[in-house]
């Protein structure tokens, strides 16, 4: 594969069937009873200012209303300026049956994010230049940013194939800290499998 632009802005898990909610809505509530999901990953834990992320997810099937809903929580650190995102989402996905065991189910997530940033940890440059004052962006400590975060999936599944997509922040919400503009590009995924049956002697 190839391409001109890459933008990235979201953690990502290796283990990503261990997480399928966060990779889509539409995986909430796709098994039969209820299912808790948790993961953490602290990489290069000895480098100064290192990224930690946790995340936490629970779905439930609604067979009277062919529904399944979800929750999902995700929290990211990263770098020695502690910047900080906290993800909470509910989602929704319908289930349709197209015929018998082959079924295909829309979804969407809606969340409330909190971006912020310990600007005391930071050191800037006019910082050095006057011998340690308090620097440019002293009124900025403890700012963050609130907003609404939009997100869809689709998924065609049977009991041997699953095909699917999802897009994350539709809505592309401004994650400014500056009281700028910073939008969060949109996420698209693109995921499948097949289940095979091996026989054994």
């Amino acid at each position: 594969c190839c391409t001109v632009l890459l933008e990235a802005q979201d953690p990502q898990v290796t283990q990503f069937y261990s997480a399928p909610t966060y990779m889509s809505p539409a995986f909430a509530g796709t098994t039969p009873g209820t299912r808790f999901a948790l993961q953490y990953r602290d990489q290069w834990p000895a480098i100064p200012g290192a990224f930690v992320t946790a995340n936490f997810a629970v779905d439930h099937y609604l067979s009277e209303l062919n529904s399944g809903i979800g929750l999902l929580v995700t929290h990211d650190r990263a770098g020695s300026g502690a910047l900080r995102y906290t993800n909470i989402g509910v989602q929704y996905a319908y289930e349709i049956r197209l015929k018998h065991k082959v079924y295909l189910r829309p979804a969407l997530q809606f969340s409330y994010v909190d971006h912020s940033v310990d600007y005391s940890r930071l050191v800037f440059g006019d910082q050095l230049a006057r011998g340690g004052d308090i620097g440019t962006y002293e009124n900025f400590n403890g700012r963050s940013a609130h907003y609404t975060d939009i997100g869809a999936g689709l998924l065609y599944f049977t009991p041997k194939v699953w095909l699917g997509f999802s897009v994350n922040h539709l809505n592309e919400p401004n994650q400014s800290l500056l009281l700028k503009e910073s939008v969060v590009p949109m996420r698209i995924s693109v995921h499948g499998g097949k289940r095979f049956t091996i026989k054994t002697p």
